[in-house]
């Protein structure tokens, strides 16, 4: 049942379903929170039972009684469970509406059971009695019931209406006027309920609405304040200058952007005229504000310079909008003006059009001929002006044609093989070869063609540059008649060479003097290429052959074998000391610098010499012998000259041995890694771990890489290590995550001559995490800087390419090989590690100590992380942490480690935990056993693995 007076009736109450709950659900609390109706319930049924007791037998008098009791515990134990159980929903309201009205229906019936009263006793004093009883209860239930009308007539009516009846029933005069009075009253009792009912839903109506718009106004001046407070933080921190003028040109409001400009204060400009703010811009400001003051109409976009109003003087460009600033009434009242500073822009447009003016005079006045194709058809959208000349074209001409008109046409100079070329260069592969073109009076030459994609304004095209090679095309003829001397230098090549020294073998064994082979390699000649470029290193092996062939007899051989190889057969040498005064010689002139192109470089030479001994079987054997010399001088510290002895042939046999007893070594399995933590200095956090290569080799014990990575560097079997290492490291790193661990990143080393191999290398990592499902950032690829220069910045950047894929990047043992920060800035690395060669002796050696500060200060300029390697004592890390490094890698933390004892440490995360738990002092240093040499890391011997 529900209420019979509709909600919306109040002259306040909305139609919202909300309100409606909340009105019944304060109907609700009104009901069960005015217990006293209830107990006066049995209280007035025992009364009317003492005056009854003489009419009605005991038993029936007690029963009634006794139902009241229950009824009414029952209703008290209702309102019980709703007091204790929250009512914020509303949704469960009309379940306690009808238990109270069922309650309420009870109660009344039993009171309606004293309606027999009017049959039973014949004293009048008891109906009346009974009558005023049944009376009374109801006007109680109108005061505490009449807030929810279905429950006030389930009371009040079955209560009533029965004594109406009975009386009625009766026929007497007097009883049928008591029936009348007791209807009458009944109604009015009805009535009463009714309107007291209505007051009481209008007023929670008027309440709950009072309430609502309260919140409603509250959350309207909040966002009101939220909206201003947005709109002040715009005006004030806005990159435009604002402000706003009376008509008499005095600021009443102006923004910090603009009081910036203007060289005051927002304090300082209110309320003073632009004359006195900005004197010198004031009569243009004023001239420009016109429009505005005469017509009303705004000034939009005016652009206007002049001196600066604040130091320094100089020219400045100001971008003005004006509107007038009107009052509700539409009269203007003041002038709102907004001021941005475009001198950058106007700068950066004017630099822009110097920039187009140079482009196109280089553009049209350099040597090469140059095309810009379209990216799809190949048609020729723009040339420069020495492609028209060349070709005996005007440009109109030349963009009218089709590219394949330029070609001979003639095999394999054909249209469509230009075509494939083309194809080649637009899916990113760059295209360099030789063309037989035609000018437009069909005149034949020869053409180099560089081709490769390019970007200009957002779109792609293909663009090519040529330069004439017809002479270059004559030389080659004619060089390839002259295929005994070098191209470059002049000098005899390796075939004249090696037949000189057979002759020279040939007289030494029909008596003439001997002779010495002396085998001479430029040294860093890579880094001359590297950092100036390959014709500046052309040039240099150009000086080299020159200075050398100054300084040798006319008897003797000089040879050039290719890249910075040099030999020299040395004639009529009577004594090897000949040989040692005439390399003496040569580092001393190799050792003054040499002057190209303003750049004075400095390159000195490595020899290894081979006197000529009767066992000796040829002229290959005798340059074998003196490359191993050559080594030899190379690995002893550059600059130098070795002879070649027994002892130095017996140590390259054990090397080749070694390096056949790797391969074999990789292929048995006899290869394991360690792992040695990295940890952060001020939380003793695990942050990495590296993993290091170790050789179980079957005679000889385990090996150290320092044992065996220098043969597989020179034999290439580096490579093939490498991915041995790189594969079992992401195998164990799959195996430590499977158990449950957090893993920090596990950096492994890879050689120089891997990534020679870019796309290669990328493979190969590529398949290792697929195979062991390992994420990209769980590995750090340490490189040398060696490997760094090596590593190509064009599109075949695979640094780039690896962070861009997620792996992490590192330069180890970073000062000990050729550090540019031209190749920090080019190749953006995660983190450098400091080699230990400068960290052992920090707070000792000044120099060490200047470098690794430097290295420290470089890194964290750079954004760069830093970690420093080889930390064996508590002051190592004091002046490290003090000079702002938080990472470190040595024995004073752990050694390294088999991957089982790794595994404890991960569970822990933290170095100093496991520690405590192996019962290692804190503190001490950390060696894997006492009088272990440090660690050496010379990149020379840098590989897959330490």
């Amino acid at each position: 049942m529900r209420n019979d007076v509709p909600i919306e009736r109040g002259p306040t109450a909305p139609n919202q379903p909300e309100f409606q709950a909340a009105v019944r659900a304060e109907q609700i609390k009104a009901l069960y929170h005015a217990p006293a109706i209830m107990l006066v319930n049995p209280i007035n049924a025992s009364i009317l039972a003492v005056v009854l007791w003489q009419a009605y037998p005991a038993w029936i008098l007690l029963l009634w009684i006794g139902l009241f009791c229950v009824v009414v515990s029952v209703r008290f134990a209702d309102r019980a469970r709703y007091l204790r159980q929250p009512h914020d929903s509303g949704h469960d309201e009309d379940d306690w509406a009808r238990r109270f009205t069922v309650g309420a229906a009870v109660t009344g019936c039993l009171w309606g059971l004293c309606a027999s009263a009017v049959f039973i006793s014949p004293d009048p004093v008891a109906n009346v009695v009974v009558t005023f009883v049944l009376g009374g209860m109801t006007v109680g239930a109108v005061f505490q019931q009449s807030a929810y009308l279905p429950a006030f007539y389930a009371f009040a009516l079955p209560a009533t209406i029965p004594q109406v009846v009975c009386y009625f029933a009766k026929g007497d005069r007097v009883s049928i006027a008591m029936s009348l009075m007791l209807a009458a009253y009944v109604a009015v009792v009805a009535l009463m309920g009714r309107y007291i009912n209505r007051w009481i839903v209008e007023n929670l109506l008027l309440r709950l609405d009072q309430t609502a718009a309260n919140s409603e106004l509250q959350a309207a001046v909040t966002k009101s304040k939220a909206l201003l407070g947005e709109i002040e933080q715009i005006y004030r921190n806005s990159p435009v200058g604002l402000s706003l003028l009376d008509n008499d040109f005095r600021f009443i409001r102006i923004n910090e952007h603009l009081a910036e400009m203007s060289g005051v204060t927002v304090e300082a400009a209110i309320g003073r005229t632009l004359r006195e703010v900005i004197p010198r811009l004031a009569d243009g400001i004023i001239a420009m504000h016109q429009p505005i003051l005469e017509r009303g109409e705004p000034v939009m976009n005016a652009e206007m310079t002049g001196k600066s109003p604040k130091p320094p003087y100089g020219e400045r460009h100001w971008l003005v909008n004006c509107f007038p600033y009107r009052s509700e009434s539409g009269e203007m009242i003041g002038l709102l003006d907004s001021v941005l500073d475009v001198t950058d822009l106007k700068q950066a447009q004017s630099a822009l059009r110097e920039s187009e003016e140079r482009f196109r005079t280089i553009f049209d006045s350099v040597n090469d001929l140059i095309f810009v194709h379209d990216f799809d058809t190949g048609a020729v959208v723009e040339v420069n002006q020495r492609a028209c000349e060349m070709l005996g074209y005007t440009r109109d001409e030349m963009l009218k044609l089709k590219i394949g008109d330029h070609s001979e046409n003639q095999p394999p100079y054909l249209t469509e093989n230009l075509f494939s070329k083309m194809q080649k260069a637009r899916s990113g592969t760059p295209q360099t070869f030789d063309w037989r073109a035609k000018t437009k009076d069909g005149r034949l030459f020869w053409l180099e063609i560089s081709l490769r994609r390019a970007t200009f304004g957002g779109r792609e095209f293909l663009l090519s540059a040529a330069r004439e090679i017809s002479q270059r095309k004559e030389a080659e003829d004619q060089l390839k008649r002259m295929a005994q001397f070098d191209l470059l230098t002049g000098l005899a090549n390796r075939g004249v060479f090696v037949a000189e020294v057979a002759r020279a073998i040939e007289r030494v064994q029909r008596g003439e003097h001997g002779f010495a082979v002396l085998y001479l390699d430029l040294d860093h000649f890579k880094d001359v290429n590297d950092t100036l470029g390959h014709p500046i290193g052309d040039r240099l092996l150009q000086s080299v052959a020159e200075r050398l062939r100054a300084n040798v007899r006319a008897i003797d051989t000089l040879a050039r074998f290719g890249g910075d190889e040099f030999a020299l057969l040395m004639s009529d040498a009577g004594d090897p000391t000949d040989a040692g005064v005439l390399a003496d010689k040569i580092l001393q002139i190799m050792n003054e610098p040499f002057l190209l192109d303003g750049n004075q470089i400095h390159s000195g030479v490595s020899i290894g010499i081979a006197p000529y001994e009767p066992d000796d079987p040829n002229a290959e054997a005798l340059l074998a012998h003196a490359d191993v010399a050559l080594y030899r001088a190379k690995s002893e510290g550059r600059h130098t000259y070795r002879f070649f002895t027994d002892a130095m042939d017996a140590e390259v046999r054990k090397r080749v041995a070694l390096t056949s007893e790797l391969q074999a070594g990789i292929a048995a399995g006899q290869l394991f890694l360690v792992y040695q933590p990295q940890v952060d200095m001020e939380t003793s956090r695990l942050v990495g771990l590296e993993a290091l290569v170790r050789w179980n080799h079957p005679a000889r014990g385990v090996l150290s890489p320092s044992q065996f990575l220098p043969a597989a560097e020179r034999s290439g079997l580096i490579v093939t290590l490498g991915n041995w290492v790189l594969l079992a490291a992401c195998r164990q790193a799959r195996q430590w995550l499977e158990s449950g661990v957090a893993l920090p990143p596990l950096a492994i080393n890879v050689s120089a001559l891997q990534f020679k191999a870019p796309r290669e290398l990328e493979s190969k990592i590529e398949a290792a995490l697929a195979e062991t499902g390992l994420p990209p950032g769980a590995l750090e690829i340490e490189m040398t800087e060696t490997a760094l220069i090596g590593t190509s910045s064009g599109p075949d950047n695979v640094i780039e390419r690896l962070r861009a894929r997620g792996l992490r990047i590192a330069i180890d043992d970073f000062g000990t090989g050729y550090s540019s920060l031209l190749y920090l800035r080019r190749f953006p690395v995660d983190r450098i590690k400091i080699a230990q060669e400068f960290v052992k002796d920090i707070g000792i050696e000044p120099n060490d100590t200047a470098i690794v500060k430097a290295a420290i200060g470089l890194a964290r300029e750079l954004g760069i992380g830093v970690m420093a390697e080889g930390v064996e004592t508590a002051d190592q890390l004091r002046l490290l942490h003090a000079w702002g490094c938080r990472q470190a890698q040595g024995y004073y933390f752990a050694p390294p480690m088999p991957a089982e004892d790794i595994l404890p440490l991960l569970r822990s995360g933290s170095i100093l935990r496991w520690q405590a738990a192996a019962s290692m002092p804190p503190g001490a240093p950390r060696r894997a056993a006492a009088g272990k040499p440090r660690r050496v890391h010379p990149a020379s011997q840098r590989g897959a693995s330490r």
